[in-house]
């Protein structure tokens, strides 16, 4: 099975993160590489702090 991340499209070989072409498609399970992992959790928490903004100044 091909790990490939959702986000860059990197495709995990061993211990690390690579552009390349995926052989079979169907055989594709998607994650996160480690950067976009990140910027993914950085992206939620300040939308998150956003929203509670948001509703707090509602109240």
């Amino acid at each position: 099975m091909t790990v490939q991340c959702c986000v860059c499209h990197r495709v995990k070989v061993e211990d690390t993160w690579k552009y390349r072409a995926v052989e079979d498609p169907h055989e594709v399970s998607h994650a996160y590489c480690p950067t976009c992992l990140e910027a993914s959790k950085k992206a939620m928490w300040e939308e998150i702090s956003r929203r509670r903004t948001v509703m707090s100044s509602a109240t």
